[in-house]
């Protein structure tokens, strides 16, 4: 029998929220790509911690910031923090990256700077109506040296060959929100420099990639109460709600 895993708050080795709009109608990087760089200049001056670098072109817009480890200025990761997609823009706050950066310190006010950042993006790009608000959190869990197959599979084992791993993509519906859970097997792997100059990457211990997607299910135009409704569904979600479902799901047989 497969051994139960329990998950905690503890395990959280990374955890990003993304907030993806659907707008109408589409933004051309052509043709707005002046607007679009006002939008980038004036977040970078508001917002500061998660508007450092842009990379714009014809083809796409992406937003990038650098967090660094707080006792080494050396370690540090870029994450992107913006991204213009052909459905819409994806706001991302990464409330804690993978050591050794540790938390990034905005977990605590990241509402209020997408309810900024939002308004900002809207009046710099006049026009558009948002049709569906998706608010994404994607959750890496550590699980030491404990496999996470009983999230796949309660057989352990076919024939000879030993399950190692998995994903599972499930959907959920209400009469409001559409929420679909994709959970997947990842490995934590650790980076060592080498004198040479050459960084070795090994596996140090299991992980589960939690993915919980929560958006409105009626497709028009939204409001600012549609809106709010979809981020309160959501947060409502976490962390209790997904511990208990995740709890269920990793027991034993």
């Amino acid at each position: 029998m497969a051994k139960a895993i329990s998950l905690s708050l503890s395990d959280v080795l990374t955890h990003v929220v993304k907030f993806g709009i659907d707008i109408y109608p589409p933004i051309s990087y052509r043709e707005e790509q002046t607007r679009l760089n006002i939008f980038y200049d004036e977040m970078r001056s508001i917002q500061p911690q998660l508007f450092q670098k842009v990379h714009a072109s014809a083809q796409e817009f992406k937003v990038f910031a650098d967090f660094r480890a707080p006792n080494d200025e050396a370690k540090r990761v870029t994450v992107s923090t913006f991204d213009l997609t052909s459905r819409g823009p994806v706001f991302v706050y990464p409330l804690k990256c993978p050591p050794p950066i540790g938390d990034t310190a905005i977990a605590d006010d990241y509402l209020e700077l997408f309810t900024q950042a939002r308004s900002m993006f809207f009046r710099a790009i006049p026009g558009r109506q948002s049709l569906r608000l998706g608010l994404i959190r994607e959750v890496v869990f550590g699980t030491g040296d404990e496999a996470v197959n009983t999230f796949f599979a309660r057989q352990a084992a076919l024939a000879n060959a030993v399950l190692t791993g998995g994903k599972s993509v499930r959907v959920y519906q209400d009469d409001r929100h559409n929420h679909r859970i994709v959970i997947d097997s990842v490995e934590i792997a650790r980076e060592t420099r080498l004198a040479v100059g050459t960084t070795v990457s090994e596996p140090t211990e299991h992980g589960l990639q939690i993915t919980l997607d929560v958006n409105n299910e009626a497709i028009r135009p939204l409001e600012e109460a549609d809106i709010q409704q979809v981020i309160e569904r959501a947060n409502s979600l976490w962390p209790d709600e997904l511990l208990s479902y995740l709890s269920r799901e990793g027991g034993p047989e």
